[in-house]
């Protein structure tokens, strides 16, 4: 590996350490997202095939094959290098088209090599035109073409450099994630799983992949193939989205970021603001935090009016559009809050030290005391216990009519609909594999459609205890995983549960 080049993830550190041991590589993970490494002391941002062509071009002739290109299915040399490309091009590409396999035999690699020695001459490709045609690849509906299964003998060819080849979107191109549906694909892994026994060649294939478990075991199965390596590419950590945010930063000079573009010299509130940017990105992806600042630079209002201290303003229009307003920070919400009592009394009779309570909680809401501790947490929550007609769901609506400007706020849940343990699906989501998965869950579709809402838990006594369970990371962490692995974010809701067990 260069000396110009700096690692800064784990998997890239991984990767590298292990790309001589094994020959196969499968990687899931945040696999779609941009690799971040030093060259040169400047920062590149690029996708996971030119990455490896960056890194390891001058080692490696470097293919990849995306099944995703609907209109043209093909290998793609991706060395920049011209005789890197034309010399491994031309024995490649002759090697492929001087073997022809057998239907329903298997060919043994003395057989093969016998047959390379055979190739007519004259069939060869010789113009650039040839050699194009023959690196389209036939993918319909039945499947990869019996062409790729030629691969195994190219890369034991007598080549100048070794291979790496990188199937892309691995998990969408066959037609069953996990299974061989036909011959074709059959001979494709079989190839790809003979390559891997073959230890004489220095040749790699890596598989990019939703999830490794989409190919056949006997394929993924490290105890079963013993010389293939699984690595995760992890979304940046907190070092890594700083160095993100700092370029995305210096990239864009405009009244926004024009303070923090000396970065070496920020005062100690600049940093505060920085640090506060860092941690309000978490669970970012790199192309996520290059589009935010996109979307800065690209919005007038943000620019005349923000800071990067109001990231979770500026994160507020990023996520939801540019129109939504923050209920939270208009200026009448402290006049709700101050006349809340006085005006629920006029309805509600005999309540008045629950009131008092309940005014106060939310003054703190408002203000942000209650969650300088984790300002992810939800604005408030209240637990309004009572028995049936002493005006807990009225105070409820009249608290989401006064914050965020309507009684149709409210995100209701019957909780004795949810007294056994599966009929939490209904709420996160249910599980890969299980019916209504694609579906999501209510109460994070709902959430994540209505990030300012008032969330009722009516009757919360009736729910499962596991149920009861999954609310205290929502009451702590203020975020919930749903069944897909979405995160849905509760920071700016309010929740509210009623019971009436345990009144006399």
């Amino acid at each position: 590996m260069s000396t110009n080049f700096k690692l800064l993830t784990k998997f890239q550190k991984d990767l590298e350490r292990y790309l001589n041991l094994y020959s196969i590589f499968l990687i899931d993970g945040n696999i779609s997202d941009k690799q971040v490494f030093y060259s040169n002391d400047y920062l590149l941002k690029c996708q996971f095939p030119d990455y490896l062509r960056l890194i390891y071009g001058e080692k490696y002739a470097i293919y990849v094959y995306d099944s995703d290109k609907v209109e043209q299915k093909r290998f793609t040399l991706l060395n920049q290098d011209p005789e890197i490309m034309k010399s491994q091009s031309v024995k490649f590409f002759n090697n492929l088209v001087g073997i022809e396999l057998p239907a329903d035999e298997e060919v043994s690699d003395e057989n093969a090599d016998n047959q390379c020695d055979e190739t007519n001459q004259n069939d060869l490709p010789k113009s650039e035109e040839e050699i194009e045609e023959l690196l389209t690849i036939s993918h319909s509906n039945n499947g990869i073409s019996l062409d790729l299964s030629k691969i195994h003998f190219a890369l034991e060819s007598d080549l100048d450099i070794p291979f790496i080849f990188i199937f892309t979107n691995t998990s969408r191109f066959a037609l069953q994630p996990g299974a061989v549906n036909n011959s074709e694909e059959l001979k494709l892994y079989n190839a790809i799983f003979k390559l891997s026994e073959n230890t004489n060649t220095e040749s790699k294939v890596v598989f990019l992949t939703n999830k490794s478990n989409d190919l056949p075991a006997w394929i993924e199965n490290e105890e079963i193939n013993l010389n293939v390596k699984k690595l995760t590419i992890l979304k940046p950590d907190e070092e890594l989205r700083k160095l993100v945010i700092i370029n995305q930063i210096q990239e864009y000079d405009n009244p926004l970021t024009a303070a923090y573009q000396d970065v070496e010299n920020l005062s100690k509130e600049l940093n505060r603001n920085l640090e506060k940017v860092v941690s309000s990105l978490g669970g970012y992806t790199v192309i996520k935090i290059m589009k935010l600042f996109e979307f800065i630079n690209s919005d007038e209002e943000i620019l005349k009016e923000y800071t990067l201290a109001d990231i979770d303003k500026v994160l507020l229009k990023f996520n939801f559009g540019t129109n939504i307003s923050n209920p939270w920070d208009r200026d009448s919400i402290f006049d709700s809050i101050s006349n809340l009592k006085e005006e629920v009394s006029q309805e509600i009779i005999g309540q008045d030290a629950a009131l008092t309570d309940i005014q106060s909680i939310l003054g703190l809401a408002v203000t942000g005391f209650n969650r300088i501790s984790n300002p992810k947490a939800p604005r408030a929550v209240l637990f309004l216990a009572g028995p049936t007609g002493t005006g807990k769901t009225e105070v409820t609506k009249k608290i989401a009519k006064m914050i965020f400007g309507s009684e149709d706020k409210i995100i209701r849940f019957d909780m004795s609909e949810f007294s056994q343990e599966h009929t939490d699906q209904r709420l996160f989501g249910a599980p890969p594999g299980y019916v209504g998965y694609n579906a999501g869950g209510e109460l994070t579709n709902a959430v994540t459609q209505n990030p300012f809402s008032l969330i009722l838990f009516d009757e919360i006594e009736k729910a499962h205890p596991r149920i009861l369970d999954k609310f205290l990371q929502i009451l702590s962490d203020g975020r919930l995983t749903d069944g897909q692995g979405k995160t849905v974010s509760f920071e700016n809701t309010i929740i509210v549960m009623t019971s009436n067990k345990g009144i006399s």
